[in-house]
């Protein structure tokens, strides 16, 4: 039975009753409410929450819920009814039953749903975790999420500081906005939620086009979870990504035992804004990895051998820092692919102990490739990472790097810590190493060869507009193919290797090479194999009782003035570099000794 009286009477109680919704907390703010002149039932004159929804039927009306109403049964309730629910006022839902509210719902930030049964919403615009019960705020966002995870959007929000015990499941959904409101402990910092739990704060695993906005997470440094946001695929043949993170934070004091940020086979991702703090020594900050030490069965961040697809992440500006200390990293990549981040704040150290990097490249799984760095500040604050970037500590490829307008502060900058690496083109333009005093070296190439061919450089590498207090370039043993360095400061190529001529040619595998005659006699070199455009050369003569000829136009040789060069002792050099245009090598310059 409807209430009695006439509408008037009605909307003036309707009215009375709205009015009263007011303070957070204790009756809230009330959510889509909308005042019509159409008519108001009251569940109270119905024995049942159920019934008071069958006798309404299709009528366009409100149904008014001051108290708790029990609900045994699976429950429907259409696109025309709103379910006004008083602080107080409720659903009590049987375990296994349903609600599923195909209308609108006015209610503040106060709870409205207890019992183990669901509740689903198929039109609503914005949910909020208090209008659950549940131990745990994790378990009321668990709740929320579920209730309008087949909507594919809608909005959770949360209103207020609150300890995490259960992994928020944001698994397998789609186009849900995450949404912090209101100021938390620090009004900077806005809501924040702290994981005090032994796993992920944030589970994404398969779930797509999921925006996180405004609030902070924090991990507890006494429970310490594993990871703040898992963005994952569960299998090769499903996509997941493309999520957004505008004003997210991870508290300054926030512990994670591997990285706040751990995306494992997630595709076009953007972070907007963000400041992210890891305290945990030995761990992350951002993990971009096809390893599987969190037991998800796929890969991340690089060109899938299965599906082929590409990943992407964009990263515009913020702050991204490790305060672990020692083998401590920023960023950590074991198969990245298309990850770009342009300006921001980076930070690897601790109070008393430095850093490992501001980015660690492992290539355990695959190698990682098309990366940029542009306008980024790699800043110590007190001690600092022992590098910039750390490349090994197995068999690497470095493929189309680009690292640009930057300051670091580290020990060394680069480091290239395996015998065996391939650089297919790395990019190094208008980076500034501010060492602050500290004697470094700018690029150590210690272990880059070991025996004799182990690198192979099929591109450039760039070093230009470098500026600090810098050391030499290292370059231990021969390096087949070349490298072509733009500096201003000296590079050391290591020991010169020997070259005999054959039929009056050589193939050079170095940059400096002791050249003898066929047969060990008095030869004539007329051309010279191998090179890249711009590549330059260093030739002398291996023994001082033979002379070697270099011949002017004969092969692909061409000398100034036409002059031949002998090379009869070895202090005469001979410099040249290669014009790819021309297919030749042009002199230099020449010393007779």
């Amino acid at each position: 039975m409807p209430l009695q009286g006439t509408q008037q009477g009605i909307m003036s109680t309707y009215q009375l009753t709205a009015h009263n919704h007011s303070g957070v907390g204790q009756g809230g703010v009330v959510s889509h409410l909308v005042l019509t002149n159409r008519p108001k039932f009251d569940v109270r004159n119905y024995a049942t929450f159920a019934l008071a929804v069958a006798d309404i039927g299709a009528t366009e009306t409100t149904l008014f819920i001051p108290t708790v109403c029990a609900v045994a049964g699976n429950v429907a309730v259409p696109a025309t009814l709103t379910l006004e629910i008083q602080q107080g006022g409720g659903l009590n839902i049987d375990n296994g039953r349903v609600v599923t509210i195909n209308g609108q719902i006015n209610a503040g930030v106060y709870q409205i749903f207890e019992g183990l049964g669901t509740v689903i919403f198929t039109t609503i615009e914005k949910v909020y975790p208090d209008w659950w019960d549940g131990a745990d705020y994790g378990i009321q966002i668990n709740a929320a999420i579920a209730s309008i995870a087949a909507l594919y959007g809608g909005r959770v929000v949360f209103t207020h500081d609150a300890d995490i015990e259960t992994s928020i499941n944001a698994t397998d959904i789609r186009g849900i906005i995450f949404e912090g409101t209101g100021s938390g402990t620090a009004a900077a910092h806005g809501v924040v939620l702290t994981g005090v739990l032994n796993g992920v704060l944030f589970d994404c695993v398969k779930s797509q086009g999921l925006t996180f906005k405004n609030f902070s997470i924090a991990g507890d440094s006494v429970t310490v979870p594993t990871v703040g946001f898992l963005m994952a695929r569960d299998n090769s043949a499903e996509s997941a990504g493309d999520h957004t993170f505008y004003n997210v934070r991870s508290d300054g004091m926030s512990y994670f035992s591997d990285s706040v940020i751990y995306s494992f086979a997630s595709e076009h991702n953007y972070y907007y804004d963000c400041i992210f703090y890891n305290r945990v020594a030995g761990a992350k900050v951002f993990v971009s990895t096809y390893s599987n030490i969190l037991g998800v069965a796929s890969i991340y961040q690089t060109i899938d051998p299965v599906v082929n697809s590409n990943s992407c992440t964009f990263i515009y500006g913020g702050q991204w820092v490790n305060f672990g200390g020692a083998n401590s990293d920023v960023f950590y990549f074991d198969g990245a692919s298309d990850f770009h981040v342009y300006g921001g704040l980076w930070y690897c150290h601790a109070a008393a102990a430095n850093g490992r990097a501001y980015v660690y490249v492992d290539t355990t799984n695959t190698d990682s490739s098309v990366i940029s760095f542009d306008g980024i500040r790699g800043e110590p604050g007190g001690f600092r990472p022992e590098y910039s970037f750390y490349f090994g500590d197995t068999a690497i490829t470095i493929s189309n790097w680009t690292i640009s307008n930057c300051r670091f502060q580290s020990n060394t900058n680069v480091l290239f810590a395996h015998d065996n690496v391939i650089i297919s083109q790395l990019n190094w333009f208008n980076v500034y190493e501010d060492v602050s005093g500290i004697s470094i070296r700018t690029i150590q190439l210690s272990y880059i060869v070991t025996n004799g061919l182990a690198v192979t450089v099929r591109n450039i590498l760039h070093l230009s507009t470098i500026w600090g207090d810098r050391g030499a370039v290292t370059v231990l043993g021969a390096i087949s193919d070349s490298w072509i360095f733009y500096m201003d400061f000296p590079v050391i190529w290591g020991s010169s290797t020997e070259l005999t001529i054959a039929g009056g040619a050589i193939t050079i595998t170095g940059r400096f090479h002791r050249v003898d005659g066929q047969g060990d006699a008095n030869d004539d070199l007329d051309t010279i194999n191998g090179g890249e455009d711009g590549m330059e050369l260093t030739l002398t003569a291996e023994n001082v009782l033979r002379t070697i000829t270099l011949r002017d136009n004969i092969g692909n040789i061409q000398l100034e003035g036409n002059v031949n060069m002998q090379l009869a002792n070895i202090l005469d050099k001979i410099y040249l570099f290669y014009d790819a245009a021309q297919g030749a090598w042009v002199e230099k310059s020449r010393f007779t000794g």
